[in-house]
């Protein structure tokens, strides 16, 4: 009666361990989930941004490239 009682006690502990265990494995990935989304996403934003920037620059400068060649031909 007594080693029942032990092996019932064992399963139901194990059984909440192994439950814990899920629950702390799906915590982690919901974590890791926002932290990618919270750090990537704002950063991939800014880079966005620049390369727009960039984008802009480099158009200018190639017409007054255009420009200056035009210049120097006439």
């Amino acid at each position: 009666m007594k080693q029942s009682c032990i092996n019932t006690s064992s399963e139901k502990f194990l059984t909440c361990v192994a439950l814990a265990e899920v629950k702390i494995e799906a915590a982690r990935t919901l974590r890791n989930q926002q932290i990618h989304s919270f750090s990537i996403d704002p950063l991939n934003k800014i880079l966005a941004e620049k390369i727009e920037e960039v984008k802009k620059e480099k158009m200018k400068l190639d017409r007054a490239r255009a420009e200056y060649d035009l210049a120097l031909e006439n």
